[in-house]
């Protein structure tokens, strides 16, 4: 069992900080500007420009947006996120990134603690998942995997399982079967 230390210097549980070069603020809006960042207990939200309306939780990150989430250590890198802070919910687009696996290691099974790779044409996430449209799943180091599984639909449950339905497995970029459902515990 992994126990997760609390951040260093990282907001109370519930609060958001906000920060940027240039920020200005319209009512409950806020309009950050050049490293712009929102950080909670948990998560770290950093674009080019960020507006975040702090009644709603609603935040629209553009421009080499990074987001980490550091209970289940994932980071996702995206063209454009729009998140809400109080739902933990949200859509990537054009989205990159990866998710640590949950490692139970049994005789005559097989083991990697490498990361789960993804990308997708735009992503959502719902509560503790992601569903990944028109993407691309390994476990082998990029930019070159060994393997990739491609499909237009993958749900995706960090440190439990993926899925892909309608997908083709590749042996490097040679299309080896298709698959309607694939299953691949994490």
């Amino acid at each position: 069992m992994n126990v997760k230390l609390p951040r260093p210097n990282a907001p109370p549980l519930g609060e958001w900080e906000v920060d940027a070069d240039r920020q200005t603020t319209d009512g409950p809006i806020y309009h950050l500007r050049g490293r712009a960042l929102i950080e909670g207990s948990d998560v770290l939200l950093t674009a080019e420009e960020i507006d975040y309306n702090d009644e709603t939780g609603d935040a629209e990150a553009r421009g080499n947006v990074t987001f980490h989430q550091y209970v289940k250590d994932e980071e996702l890198h995206a063209d454009r996120v729009e998140y809400n802070t109080r739902t933990q919910s949200g859509k990537y687009y054009n989205v990159r990134g990866w998710t640590r696996t949950h490692v139970v290691a049994r005789p005559g099974v097989l083991t990697s603690n490498s990361p789960l790779y993804f990308e997708a044409e735009w992503a959502e996430r719902l509560e503790d998942k992601y569903i990944l449209h028109h993407g691309m799943v390994t476990n082998c180091k990029l930019p070159n995997p060994w393997w990739t599984l491609r499909g237009p639909i993958f749900d995706i449950v960090p440190e439990d399982r993926a899925i892909a339905h309608r997908a083709v497995f590749r042996l490097r970029f040679m299309p080896l079967f298709f698959t309607p459902y694939f299953y691949k515990s994490l």
